[in-house]
């Protein structure tokens, strides 16, 4: 989760949240505050790219997925005055766990969650010896339900929550924050540790059904979000 006194960004994971927290903590002109796990603060300073952005960026020890009833009493907790917005980008399912399974056979996961190549277990070890569709068929999304994963687009605790289809992701960035001096929306870095699985996932029509079984309101979420192109305004 990232905060500013302009809006809180509600990470959900695998939908660009580690480039959109990078590029923040070096576009905009006011404090960034940054939660996530402890052991992440080093990685985190390591992203400001001036001594201006390091200056005035923040680091609080929390959760950086959090749905928004979590996200909301977090900042409160953290004794941060609640913005006037939220938002949270939303992917198109298939391709949202596509990138999951390739994720989930990387090594950077397996060592984050201290293993090796010989003691995989959960979703690693079934992604290194499923298909795509056996892995769907054994795996849920970071271990969430449909419903689960709704909590990152229900407003709960906040007075507006703005739902951001990945495509238009880096206009609705300018959109909210182009008025900052620092703010260049071509700095937009992808940020894609998926890739590192090198491999090509072939989408059966058997998987597509079970992805749309699976995670229905996600799809609809994408599908109503991804008709507001916040370029427009």
């Amino acid at each position: 989760m990232i905060y500013t006194d302009e809006a809180v960004f509600i990470h959900v994971p695998k939908t660009g949240g580690m480039s959109v927290t990078s590029f923040l903590i070096n576009a905009l002109d006011i404090p960034v505050t940054v939660f996530a796990f402890a052991r992440a603060e080093a990685h985190t300073r390591k992203q400001a790219e001036t001594p201006f952005a390091a200056g005035k960026l923040r680091f609080v020890a929390g959760r950086r997925h959090a749905p928004c009833d979590v996200a909301a009493r977090d900042v409160a907790a953290a004794g941060l005055a609640m913005p006037p917005l939220a938002f949270s980008v939303v992917r198109e399912p298939v391709s949202l766990m596509v990138s999951y399974y390739k994720y989930m056979r990387t090594p950077k996961v397996w060592k984050q969650r201290g293993m090796k190549p010989d003691n995989l277990t959960g979703a690693p070890k079934l992604a290194m010896e499923e298909d795509f569709e056996g892995f769907l068929r054994k795996v849920d999304f970071y271990g969430m339900t449909d419903d689960q994963i709704a909590d990152y687009y229900r407003p709960h605790g906040f007075a507006r929550l703005d739902i951001v289809a990945l495509e238009h992701l880096g206009s609705y960035l300018e959109h909210c924050f182009g008025h900052h001096r620092a703010f260049d929306i071509a700095e937009l870095k992808q940020r894609n540790t998926s890739r590192g699985a090198g491999i090509e996932v072939e989408v059966t029509p058997e998987a597509r059904a079970v992805i749309a079984a699976k995670y229905p309101r996600m799809a609809e979420t994408h599908a109503r979000a991804l008709e507001r192109p916040w370029a427009a305004g």
